[in-house]
């Protein structure tokens, strides 16, 4: 009984680990294809040691995490299909933009890889930020000295002695103005 709990406790330390959302996602949700985030494990003191020992650590580094990148993605290819993989070298993981339910279980069930989650990072430039460059709308200011209504204010004051203030509420690209 106990042996029999312990093989079975080996067996799943083997396999990757699956964010509960990616293992969900299938469950809940009508796509059949989802983006996966495939983490492998790196060797953090191999690394550090080379970069250590290197007259060019930069490069050096740069060298190491593209040759384990080619290495993770050597060892995906006997597992599943990699021809819309996206190496992310930096990250020591593998994107899937379009992977299935199959290729979910087949990445599980691997002992090659560290970790799987859903790609829930949207990295597309929003609409707001394409904007039109024609012309027309270029030409229109809507912080111009009309579009705020300053001539009417005019005949209060000319300004004199104002305190301008701003209140800034971060850098993120969906506030809107």
């Amino acid at each position: 009984m106990k042996a029999a709990a312990i093989l079975a406790l080996a067996s799943t330390a083997s396999a990757a680990n699956v964010a509960i959302r990616a293992k969900r996602h299938f469950e809940t949700e009508s796509a059949s294809e989802v983006g996966l985030l495939v983490k492998f494990a790196l060797d953090i003191a191999a690394l550090e040691q080379g970069a250590l020992l290197a007259a060019e650590p930069r490069e050096f580094v740069d060298a190491f995490l593209k040759e384990a990148s080619k290495k993770n993605l050597a060892a995906l290819a006997n597992i599943v299909s990699i021809a819309d993989a996206v190496a992310l070298p930096i990250g020591a993981a593998v994107l899937f933009p379009s992977a299935t339910k199959a290729t979910l279980d087949a990445l599980e069930a691997s002992t090659v890889v560290e970790y799987i989650d859903l790609n829930a990072a949207d990295f597309t430039t929003p609409e707001v930020l394409k904007g039109s460059v024609d012309a027309e709308s270029t030409a229109k200011n809507e912080w111009g000295v009309e579009a705020i209504g300053a001539p009417e204010i005019w005949k209060y004051s000319n300004g004199k002695g104002a305190i301008v203030g701003s209140i800034d509420s971060g850098a993120l690209h969906t506030h809107e103005a």
